[in-house]
């Protein structure tokens, strides 16, 4: 067989509603275009499911997709689809919208069979839509010599006994599918599974975050493939939007405003962001970080994971009158005068130790 060159991805959700922070339907179908021009690269594009998210999705966005598979159609690229949980509307069928699609094989109509062979050589593909009630296992290794690859929107777990539901493909399903590889959707992170050293699965992830979880850099694979196995994969980073994680450590800063000053200046404003504050503070907070910071990046939350000074500790928590506020209040009463050879460090952090942070704001 010769070399082939596969395209995988899956979960873009386009038509997806939420946040501001998240990619709206826009940059969803621009990542999707830049999909589709990655994909003339190679000789098939894979697609794990849920490319749209629901069956609200519009008129446009179909026709886009349309206007885009042809296009990689009449280049000669050869276009896989398993139906997701997104294709399907509130009866548990496939979407009609996407079953009009230009693709090479759409894995919906189980009378059409689990497998069809890949005009670019000895290579089979194999799906079941999301949910279907043939089973994994219907999608079994028929005869041919070359490889053979799964394409299904599920989970993935080698190492677990098949699930009854069919949630997730298990081990054994895949002892009865015998497939060299499974491509797969579902998963919105970029994952990949080996079994004695041999790659036998992976899933691309979203390409665009669908949730807040979903951070950094977001993926399509890349995989080549030569004589009857699995011989390189590379992930791309596709995505429009990014969600990124930072910590920031408030020891030393003189007060709330050079926090902001230090937030504002050392993050990138078309960016979303989850904050840790760390380290030690000695201020107190106000409603300025909601106030600056509110607007200023596409979305940003703000956690505290500080170790306040022992008199910043006592002044945020003594105010109220539930039980935490009286221990606070007494424990500032005791210590009032006789705070010499206290370590105010040592009993901040004794005071602390079982906080696990607390979020101050959201502006996603």
């Amino acid at each position: 067989m010769n070399r082939i060159r596969m395209l995988l991805t899956s979960d873009l959700h386009i038509g997806i509603a939420g946040s501001a922070a998240m990619p709206v339907k826009e940059e969803r179908i621009q990542t999707f275009r830049r999909i589709c021009t990655l994909a003339e690269k190679h000789d098939i594009l894979l697609i794990a499911g849920d490319l749209i998210h629901d069956e609200t999705v519009t008129g446009d966005i179909i026709e886009t997709i349309r206007d885009e598979f042809t296009r990689l159609l009449s280049a000669g690229i050869e276009i896989y689809y398993t139906a997701g949980k997104g294709e399907l509307i509130s009866d548990g069928s496939i979407n009609p919208s996407i079953t009009g699609l230009p693709v090479t094989r759409l894995f919906c109509d189980e009378n059409a069979g689990f497998r069809v062979r890949s005009g670019k050589g000895d290579l089979y593909i194999y799906g079941t839509a999301f949910g279907s009630s043939s089973g994994f296992s219907a999608a079994s290794k028929g005869s041919g010599k070359g490889l053979h690859i799964g394409l299904f929107s599920a989970g993935f777990n080698p190492a677990s006994d098949t699930d009854e539901e069919r949630t997730y493909i298990g081990k054994d399903d895949i002892k009865k599918m015998n497939l060299d590889f499974y491509a797969m959707g579902s998963d919105h992170n970029f994952r990949v599974f080996k079994l004695a050293n041999r790659i036998i699965g992976a899933y691309a992830g979203s390409p665009e975050p669908c949730s807040y979880a979903e951070t950094g850099d977001r993926f399509v694979i890349s995989i080549e493939a030569g004589t009857g196995s699995i011989s390189n994969i590379k992930r791309i980073a596709v995505n429009t939007t990014r969600i990124l994680c930072n910590d920031i450590d408030c020891t030393g800063l003189l007060g709330e405003s050079e926090l902001v000053d230090r937030i504002k200046t050392s993050l990138q404003k078309e960016n979303s962001y989850i904050i840790r504050l760390t380290g030690e503070r000695d201020f107190t907070f106000s409603d300025m970080l909601r106030s600056e910071l509110a607007g200023f990046f596409r979305g940003i939350e703000v956690h505290d994971n500080t170790l306040p000074h022992l008199n910043i500790l006592l002044e945020e928590n003594g105010s109220g009158d539930d039980l935490q506020s009286e221990f606070f209040n007494k424990l500032n009463t005791r210590l009032d005068g006789s705070r010499n050879g206290v370590s105010t460090y040592a009993a901040a952090k004794i005071l602390c130790r079982n906080a696990s942070g607390r979020r101050l704001f959201c502006d996603f």
